[in-house]
């Protein structure tokens, strides 16, 4: 099959020379790293003559001397020849033979090419500049926001070639896969990132990404901006921490309060939600059962993200949530752990596709990872001797073997090292062995040498499906010697492998390419035109990066690289280890691209974290066990942990200690041991009725925390259908924003300001107003900022007459507004309308009623769900009552649904309580 690639050849060839100097050829055998270098670093060029494989009959021969030119005005800054590779033998993982030219003493910023004098030939274009991969590090990062599932993709966010509507509105409302007809187990299971090339959410996916983001921003936090024009730019936070927000508070959402976690969200079956674009996909998504590798999983991605967000401005709630979440989900699964019962056929595959399970051993590695950090984050002794019982039983200290493919347990055994209330014993032995497994190096995994033409050797194991996983990860691997300091006269050469392993990505390999896709905008010769992604498919207008209307979005890391390729399309199949690839994305089962050329987060975060190391100003950290001030007065002999964080040790009242925790609802206060100041609630029980004070309420009940709360009334007169924005925004439209359900409320958004406050609005139209009628308007509201905010009852064609215009000024508390209108004018057509334009600020909207002044309404709910613990009496609502509690003893209940009465799984009657369920009309 050796002509399907011959096309992609010959155009990579006529494409490029759009890049070049005039009149010189750019050479494909020329191969550099198609972005840069930075200044000082080792800078080779690596020229290529195919022996084996599909361009063997191809051929090149580089002159005696090779020129480094600028590009601006062709002066030449630097001459020498080409070296040999191994005495001119033929690579065998790629079947080339090739020569290595070394211009590293070139390290003045600004723009060059490489010219062979006797072929009169030259490479691309390439920088050096202290930030050359900045930009290609945010294309990268952005890949996740484009991955984004319920979202809109939106200008200014969404270049206009990847734009695209709100799509998978129905993961609002999943269904448990395993009793799909049942309405009651519905979940909000929204947010989170596509996993890879399907639309799909996996739990257990989501642990490599995580943990390798998490470590990217605290291994160089200059590398990541808040400018990268995602939605939340300019809020204060990296953008990069924003986007893993995105992803947790998903996670958050797949966790149930008792530490369970459900494993995954998707589609039944192969012909469902397969359209393109994602928003024309609506069929019913679906969740699946919890499992032990989920709750793992978790664990240590919350405990680790809350150590990061504790240090956030403003992400204190967030963090803490993080970390009650992650102990939670640790305390549920430990028994299974305990007791050897850990679920590894959890995953049946009702969801298509891809298994969320982890076997048992990998089960046990994630759990030690997560209870390192936990350690970190709680200094709760417990999670220590977990590590300790268990840290032998790791290959990494059972048999001092350390690779690119347990990168997490790996980060987080040497995480453990430096903190200061770490087992010393253990400390030492984790220490001492991946110290003599970069000294023994077996499998060359370590430091750099000539092994590879391609100068980024991995075993020939490793090129397997979604082999760039691994290819960066021996980065990592090599990354983390660096950073802990791991045998002391090799790190220049650890630092070496791991920065060739980049170039290797940017398009030093023997495809010629980088492995990213349609990055030609950002410097780019020979990219990735063509990913498998359900988005950017086969046919599609986001087909191929050169040839289709707009081609994949930038910056997507395919899978790589298959020797094990299943299909007969050669290459991939039936080529030297690093030329099994192929520029494809077809949808054949007989010759799957999948298995080539689909991205995922998971190599998409190890990518991420190796580019982060050299991208923008990289920062000197502390030695580890560097003196230095954590600034947290609870702890004392703060030290640098060696990747520019400090840490000390708590230094807090025992637990036990009485104290104050300022709270006058709460009595019994006493110290926690970890500096908390914890009281027992000392507020009604649950359930109790009361008086919130609020005449749009029913069903007013204590909540436990000494507030009232009340069910909003549902307005039989309300002329406006849908003013609660429980569920869904239907039928209001909108013009210069994107209104969303956030919370029960409409989130007016993405406003665009314009000049004037009609050019932008959220509104409601089929209200009929009657002529000598009055009307009341009411609504609440607040904005993320002071802002003013137009209500307007009239016409929406001319005259545009308006029949209600009211300015009032939104600030960031909500108030309930009240206006009266009659009607003068004829009976007619009417809408109501709220502009938000002239101003971006977000603006929230709840409880909207436009009805007659005179009008009975009733306070009556059309719906209502018990919940926490009740009084006797009757519980009446005019369609539905929903409830999952205990009726507990003494208790006398009536529950009466106008249409149906639900009544959920942990609902039980104790003993001496009597309730009944009743259809009937609705009473107050």
């Amino acid at each position: 099959m050796l002509n399907r690639t011959t096309p992609l050849v010959i155009f990579i060839l006529l494409n490029v020379v759009l890049f070049a100097q005039p009149n010189i050829p750019v050479s494909e055998f020329i191969k550099i790293d198609q972005f840069g270098y930075l200044p000082n670093a080792a800078k080779v060029a690596v020229i290529s003559d195919p022996v084996v494989g599909f361009n063997s009959g191809l051929s090149f021969t580089p002159g005696a001397t090779y020129e480094v030119r600028q590009w601006a005005d062709d002066v030449v800054v630097f001459s020498g020849s080409p070296t040999p590779w191994n005495n001119g033998n033929t690579h065998t993982q790629s079947g080339d033979r090739g020569w290595w030219f070394d211009f590293s003493s070139v390290t003045k910023t600004g723009s060059y090419y490489i010219y062979d004098i006797s072929n009169n030939v030259q490479s691309g274009k390439f920088e050096i500049e202290e930030d050359v991969y900045s930009n290609v590090l945010s294309a990268s990062v952005r890949m996740f926001f484009y991955n984004r599932c319920n979202y809109e993709k939106v200008a200014p966010y969404a270049a206009s070639n990847w734009t695209d509507a709100l799509a998978f509105a129905q993961d609002n409302n999943c269904r448990y896969v395993l009793d799909q007809q049942n309405a009651a187990l519905e979940k909000d299971l929204s947010g989170g990132w596509f996993d890879a090339g399907d639309f799909n959410k996996y739990v257990t996916f989501t642990d490599r990404p995580m943990h390798d983001l998490l470590w990217a921003y605290l291994e160089n936090p200059a590398a990541f901006t808040d400018n990268w024009n995602i939605p939340e730019s300019g809020n204060g936070i990296p953008d990069l921490l924003d986007e893993l927000k995105w992803e947790l508070e998903w996670l958050l959402k797949m966790n149930n309060p008792d530490g369970s976690t459900h494993t995954k969200v998707g589609s039944r079956n192969y012909s469902e939600n397969t359209q393109t674009p994602p928003s024309l996909n609506t069929d019913t998504r679906y969740y699946g059962p919890t499992c032990s590798s989920a709750s793992i999983c978790v664990a240590g991605t919350f405990a680790q993200a809350a150590k990061v967000f504790a240090t956030i401005p403003g992400m204190a709630a967030f963090a803490q949530e993080l970390e009650t979440s992650a102990i939670n989900s640790w305390n549920y699964v430990l028994p299974q752990l305990t007791d050897n019962t850990l679920d590894t056929d959890c995953d049946n595959g009702e969801i298509i596709s891809g298994d969320a399970d982890w076997d048992e051993p990998t089960q046990k590695d994630k759990a030690l990872k997560a209870a390192i950090y936990l350690f970190d984050l709680t200094g709760n002794n417990s999670y220590k001797q977990y590590i300790s019982n268990n840290l032998f039983d790791t290959e990494q200290i059972g048999t001092d073997y350390w690779s690119g493919y347990k990168i997490p347990l790996n980060d987080a055994l040497m995480h453990y090292t430096t903190l200061s209330n770490a087992d010393a014993a253990d400390v030492t032995a984790i220490i001492n062995s991946f110290s003599a497994a970069a000294n023994s190096n077996g499998e060359n995994f370590f430091g750099f040498d000539n092994s590879d033409l391609y100068r980024a050797y991995m075993p020939d194991y490793s090129y397997h499906w979604g082999s760039n996983k691994p290819k960066a990860g021996f980065g990592l691997l090599n990354l983390l010697a660096v950073k802990h300091n791991i045998n002391s006269g090799s790190i220049s050469s650890y630092q070496q492998k791991a920065s060739e392993i980049v170039h290797y990505f940017h398009g030093i390999n023997p495809m010629g390419i980088v492995y990213l896709s349609n990055m030609y905008t950002y410097g780019a010769e020979r990219s990735a035109n063509e990913i498998y992604h359900q988005w950017f498919g086969d046919g599609s207008n986001w087909d191929h990066a050169l040839n289709s209307l707009y081609g994949p979005a930038p910056g997507y890391v395919p899978g790589g690289a298959n020797a094990s390729y299943s299909g007969s399309y050669s290459p991939p199949s039936g080529q030297p280890q690093q030329k099994s690839y192929l520029d494809y994305n077809e949808s054949s089962t007989s010759n799957p691209s999948w298995e080539i050329s689909e991205p995922s987060i998971t190599y998409q975060g190890s990518y991420v974290r190796l580019l982060a190391f050299y991208a923008g100003a990289t920062v000197d950290c502390p030695v580890a066990g560097t003196s230095c001030d954590d600034n947290n007065p609870d702890t004392i002999d703060d030290v640098a942990d060696g990747f520019c964080g400090c840490a000390g040790t708590l230094n807090c009242p025992a637990a036990g200690t009485p104290c104050d925790d300022g709270n006058p609802n709460t009595i019994d206060d006493i110290e926690d041991g970890n500096c908390n100041c914890l009281g027992t609630s000392n507020c009604p029980a649950p359930g109790t009725l009361c008086e919130d004070g609020n005449p749009n309420t029913i069903n007013d009940q204590e909540d436990g925390n000494c507030n009232c709360v009340g069910t909003p009334a549902v307005l039989e007169c309300n002329l406006i259908a849908n003013g609660t924005f429980d569920t869904q925004l239907d039928p209001w439209y909108s013009w210069g924003s994107t209104p969303i359900v956030s919370n029960g409320m409409a989130l007016i958004e993405n406003i665009m300001p314009g000049a004037n406050p009609w050019d932008a609005s959220m509104s409601q139209g089929g209200i009929t107003l009657v002529q000598g009628i009055t009307y009341e308007v009411q609504l609440d509201a607040y904005a993320a900022a002071d802002r003013p905010l137009n209500i307007k009852a009239g016409l929406n064609v001319s005259p545009y007459t308006s029949f209600l215009y009211e300015t009032v000024n939104l600030t960031t508390s909500i108030q309930t507004f009240t206006f009266t209108f009659t009607m003068t004018e004829p009976t007619t057509p009417a809408v109501l309308e709220l502009y938000v334009g002239g101003n971006g600020s977000d603006v929230w909207v709840d409880n909207v009623i436009l009805k007659e002044t005179n009008c009975v309404v009733s306070s009556c709910p059309q719906t209502l769900f018990v919940t926490n613990s009740v009084a006797s009496g009757l519980y009446s609502a005019e369609l539905r009552v929903g409830s999952d509690i205990v009726i507990p003893t003494g208790m006398s209940v009536i529950y009466r649904g106008g249409e149906s009465v639900e009544l959920g799984s942990g609902f039980e009657v104790e003993l001496g309580a009597e309730f009944t369920g009743e259809i009937g009309p609705c009473e107050n």
